[in-house]
Parts: structure tokens; sequence; C-alpha cells
């Protein structure tokens, strides 16, 4: 989580943006939180009908993400 921290802090000071230091625990936590979350993620089109179809002919599939570990299995859940 502290490495995102960074990550996010660093991105605002890059930008110029000056906020306290409660605002940018705030806007943080909104983005951390956000983006644990099914809801910030959308599936193309074509995946669920390439799923069913590799299923149907009984292949093995994996998930290969570069998203944070500590995301993955509350994000598949949503789909």
């Amino acid at each position: 989580k502290e490495w995102w921290r960074k990550v996010v802090y660093r991105t605002f000071d890059t930008a110029g943006l000056q906020y306290s230091d409660l605002q940018r625990e705030r806007i943080f936590s909104s983005i951390y939180s956000a983006y644990g979350s099914p809801k910030a993620y959308k599936l193309f089109d074509d995946v669920m009908p390439f799923l069913e179809s590799a299923k149907t002919r009984g292949l093995k599939l994996g998930v290969i993400s570069n998203e944070s570990e500590r995301y993955s299995e509350e994000i598949l859940k949503g789909f």
C-alpha cells in the first residue's frame, strides 16, 4: 500500500498539484479503494463468448494480469 501511496503522491507533485496532507490522503484512499473493486474494470465485448467457447472445447485457461495481486481475486469475483 505504501508503494501505491508514493506513486499517487509523486503524480500529484509532478503535475504541480498542491494539496494538504489530509487532502492527499483522502484522494489516495479513494483511488486505492476504487481500483480494488470490479466497478473500475470492464470486460471487452468478446471476452465472455470466447470463454464460453473455450469451456465448451474443454480448454484449460488461466489469468495473466499486470494488476496488483491484492486486487485479483476481488476483481475476478465481479466477472
